[in-house]
Protein backbone atom coordinates (compact mmCIF):
# COMPACT_ATOMS: atom_id res chain seq x y z
CA UNK A 1 0.00 0.00 0.00
CA UNK A 2 2.85 2.52 1.06
CA UNK A 3 4.68 1.76 -2.42
CA UNK A 4 1.78 2.27 -4.30
CA UNK A 5 1.48 5.57 -2.80
CA UNK A 6 4.42 6.55 -3.39
CA UNK A 7 3.81 5.45 -7.08
CA UNK A 8 0.97 7.44 -7.12
CA UNK A 9 2.38 10.85 -5.60
CA UNK A 10 5.49 10.51 -7.69
CA UNK A 11 3.27 10.67 -10.97
CA UNK A 12 0.98 13.57 -9.49
CA UNK A 13 4.13 15.47 -8.96
CA UNK A 14 5.41 14.62 -12.28
CA UNK A 15 1.86 15.66 -14.09
CA UNK A 16 2.48 18.97 -11.70
CA UNK A 17 5.34 19.70 -13.10
CA UNK A 18 4.48 19.50 -16.78
CA UNK A 19 0.96 21.09 -16.06
CA UNK A 20 3.42 24.37 -14.40
CA UNK A 21 5.57 24.19 -18.14
CA UNK A 22 2.64 24.04 -20.18
CA UNK A 23 1.44 27.12 -18.31
CA UNK A 24 4.53 28.95 -18.30
CA UNK A 25 4.94 28.15 -22.16
CA UNK A 26 1.23 28.97 -23.00
CA UNK A 27 0.86 32.43 -20.86
CA UNK A 28 2.64 34.82 -23.60
CA UNK A 29 0.62 33.60 -26.05
CA UNK A 30 -2.98 33.91 -23.78
CA UNK A 31 -2.02 37.13 -22.86
CA UNK A 32 -1.35 39.11 -26.14
CA UNK A 33 -4.39 36.76 -27.67
CA UNK A 34 -6.48 38.50 -24.39
CA UNK A 35 -4.94 41.95 -25.44
CA UNK A 36 -5.90 41.93 -28.88
CA UNK A 37 -9.35 40.42 -28.39
CA UNK A 38 -10.16 43.65 -25.68
CA UNK A 39 -8.62 46.17 -28.71
CA UNK A 40 -11.18 44.76 -31.27
CA UNK A 41 -13.70 44.66 -29.04
CA UNK A 42 -13.21 48.04 -28.15
CA UNK A 43 -12.58 49.50 -31.24
CA UNK A 44 -16.19 47.49 -32.25
CA UNK A 45 -18.34 49.21 -29.56
CA UNK A 46 -16.44 52.88 -30.52
CA UNK A 47 -17.44 52.06 -34.05
CA UNK A 48 -21.17 50.89 -32.89
CA UNK A 49 -21.19 54.42 -30.72
CA UNK A 50 -20.10 56.24 -33.28
CA UNK A 51 -22.60 54.90 -35.65
CA UNK A 52 -25.31 55.43 -33.44
CA UNK A 53 -24.68 59.13 -33.18
CA UNK A 54 -24.56 59.70 -36.50
CA UNK A 55 -27.79 58.13 -37.73
CA UNK A 56 -29.39 59.77 -34.68
CA UNK A 57 -28.29 63.59 -36.13
CA UNK A 58 -28.98 62.61 -39.62
CA UNK A 59 -32.49 61.38 -38.18
CA UNK A 60 -32.70 64.22 -36.52
CA UNK A 61 -31.68 66.41 -39.22
CA UNK A 62 -34.04 65.20 -41.34
CA UNK A 63 -36.97 65.46 -39.09
CA UNK A 64 -36.05 68.84 -38.65
CA UNK A 65 -36.22 69.89 -41.98
CA UNK A 66 -39.27 68.01 -43.10
CA UNK A 67 -41.35 69.51 -39.99
CA UNK A 68 -40.83 72.98 -38.48
CA UNK A 69 -38.77 74.38 -41.92
CA UNK A 70 -41.40 73.38 -44.20
CA UNK A 71 -44.74 73.47 -42.16
CA UNK A 72 -43.86 76.09 -39.55
CA UNK A 73 -46.40 76.00 -36.98
CA UNK A 74 -48.71 73.88 -38.80
CA UNK A 75 -47.21 70.48 -37.61
CA UNK A 76 -47.60 69.54 -34.12
CA UNK A 77 -44.78 67.88 -33.31
CA UNK A 78 -45.44 65.50 -30.82
CA UNK A 79 -48.26 63.73 -32.61
CA UNK A 80 -46.61 63.05 -35.65
CA UNK A 81 -44.26 60.00 -36.62
CA UNK A 82 -41.67 62.69 -37.82
CA UNK A 83 -41.74 64.45 -34.60
CA UNK A 84 -41.34 61.00 -32.48
CA UNK A 85 -38.38 60.21 -34.50
CA UNK A 86 -37.27 63.48 -33.98
CA UNK A 87 -37.76 63.35 -30.14
CA UNK A 88 -36.32 60.34 -30.23
CA UNK A 89 -33.15 61.15 -31.70
CA UNK A 90 -32.80 64.03 -29.59
CA UNK A 91 -33.02 61.27 -26.66
CA UNK A 92 -30.55 58.89 -28.04
CA UNK A 93 -28.06 61.24 -29.19
CA UNK A 94 -26.82 62.04 -25.86
CA UNK A 95 -27.35 58.43 -24.30
CA UNK A 96 -24.94 57.35 -27.18
CA UNK A 97 -22.51 59.97 -26.78
CA UNK A 98 -22.18 58.73 -23.22
CA UNK A 99 -21.76 55.38 -24.21
CA UNK A 100 -18.74 56.41 -26.72
CA UNK A 101 -17.36 58.69 -24.38
CA UNK A 102 -17.20 55.75 -21.21
CA UNK A 103 -16.48 52.96 -24.28
CA UNK A 104 -13.24 55.38 -25.12
CA UNK A 105 -12.10 55.99 -21.64
CA UNK A 106 -12.02 51.64 -20.94
CA UNK A 107 -10.33 51.10 -24.39
CA UNK A 108 -7.78 53.25 -23.48
CA UNK A 109 -6.08 51.54 -20.98
CA UNK A 110 -5.84 48.43 -23.14
CA UNK A 111 -4.17 50.42 -25.73
CA UNK A 112 -1.77 52.85 -23.77
CA UNK A 113 -1.25 50.34 -20.71
CA UNK A 114 -1.41 46.76 -21.33
CA UNK A 115 -0.29 45.98 -18.52
CA UNK A 116 -2.21 47.51 -16.11
CA UNK A 117 -5.26 46.29 -18.14
CA UNK A 118 -3.62 42.59 -17.44
CA UNK A 119 -3.46 43.19 -13.47
CA UNK A 120 -6.77 44.66 -13.29
CA UNK A 121 -8.40 41.91 -15.45
CA UNK A 122 -6.85 39.32 -12.80
CA UNK A 123 -7.92 41.28 -10.20
CA UNK A 124 -10.90 40.96 -11.07
CA UNK A 125 -11.03 37.45 -11.50
CA UNK A 126 -10.09 36.58 -8.21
Amino acid sequence: MNKELQEASKILLETVKESKDFVLEQMPAVVQQLILWKRAESVFWIGVGLSVIMVSAIVFILVYKKTWITNPGKCDVFLSVPGALGIASCATFPLSLLFTVCTVSSSLQVWLAPKLFILEYLSRLV
